[in-house]
């Protein structure tokens, strides 16, 4: 395939498109809920005897989410134009699997945008009307001058826009994050976009370690993720504590796994009833190793103790890269007393 065959497939998809739609000057903004949305009842087509113009079709284009491309079209064009599988790798999370992408201008470093499922480009438009890409690219763009800015933030920041961008190509917007990172795992950045080999994801409403987890299709993802059976039902017995609401910057990267288990959560004066922390390596894998580390005694009459299991990836041979905690209480008014996740009585 090359990219004239995706011109072709574009050119296609809006011929098809074209032939279904109504001739009613009547524009919906929202995408279809299904195929039947689009025209299927033969008297909705455009009669043979209808001119439709070049204004006309970029109406429809604009105004009809379902014309547009998806992060599905770009990953094969992406991959098919640069040879880099990289970008396959990153799945979209529910909601934003069908939404339109599209990038501002045509500089290259510029990023994509992917905007959720129910949404056109009317959506970032800055006089309120439908917006029609440019032409001469096979990728959508729009002209930087006819988009809100302001609104592309505001959408990004509640969870309506996704902002993909490759770090190694960068303008004043972008920062470079090429090096200094590991090649084969995903990693979170201190400016909250989650990459790998360089390629972002930038969502303000979806949490850091959800958008590590969508770099999902890597090779070697299964145990660097360590999504084994084994590990799934262990971390079901404790609440996940979020990677970012305890370290400022991500990854995190430490010599040794039981000194910044102790930092992190570990006793270094004891109060009345409290015993000294202490750290159990339970599990040693071919990638990774995990800790238990126990605060048991608390000036508490419900909660006994807290304990964490930190699960460490070994990196660069005498690295660790913690990849997941997770914490249980122990409740002393149980019958018996006991360690859960749960709430004690």
């Amino acid at each position: 395939m090359t990219v004239q065959f995706y011109r072709s497939i574009a050119i296609a998809a809006l011929t098809g498109v074209i032939a279904a739609c109504s001739s009613s000057p009547d524009v919906a903004v929202s995408a279809p809920n299904s195929e039947s949305d689009l025209g299927s009842n033969p008297s909705d087509t455009i009669p043979n005897d209808t001119v439709t113009t070049a204004d006309d079709e970029s109406m429809l284009v604009a105004a009809n989410p379902a014309t547009c491309l998806t992060w599905s079209d770009f990953q094969g064009y992406e991959a098919e134009v640069s040879g880099d599988p990289v970008v396959t790798y990153l799945q979209m999370p529910p909601g934003f699997e069908q939404g339109c992408i599209f990038k501002t201008g045509m500089a290259l470093s510029n990023p994509l945008y992917i905007l959720r499922n129910d949404l056109a480009y009317e959506a970032v438009s800055a006089t309120g009307q439908p917006l029609t890409p440019l032409p001469g690219d096979v990728l959508p763009w729009l002209d930087s001058a006819e988009v809100d800015y302001a609104t592309l933030d505001s959408l990004v920041a509640q969870g309506d826009l996704l902002v993909y961008y490759y770090a190694c190509t960068t303008n004043a917007m972008q920062a470079a994050n090429c090096e200094g990172y590991a090649e084969n795992r995903p990693y979170g950045l201190p400016t909250g976009e989650a990459c790998f080999q360089g390629h972002c994801l930038e969502g303000g409403a979806i949490s850091i370690d959800q958008r590590l987890a969508l770099w999902s299709g890597y090779p070697g993802a299964e145990v660097s993720m360590g999504l084994t059976a084994e590990q799934e039902a262990a971390r079901r017995q404790y609440d996940e504590i979020p990677l970012a609401t305890l370290f400022p910057e991500l990854p995190v990267i430490h010599p040794n796994a039981e000194v910044l288990a102790f930092e992190t959560f570990g006793r270094t004066q004891l109060e009345e009833g409290e015993q000294p922390t202490e750290i159990e390596l339970i599990a040693t894998y071919d990638t990774y190793q995990v800790l238990l580390l126990t605060n048991f005694g608390a000036a508490d009459d419900s909660i006994g103790g807290l304990r964490y299991r930190l699960e460490f990836e070994f990196f660069d041979n005498d690295q660790t890269n913690l990849i997941w905690v997770g914490e249980q209480r122990y409740c002393r008014r149980s019958a018996p007393p006991a360690w859960t996740n749960q709430l004690c009585p």
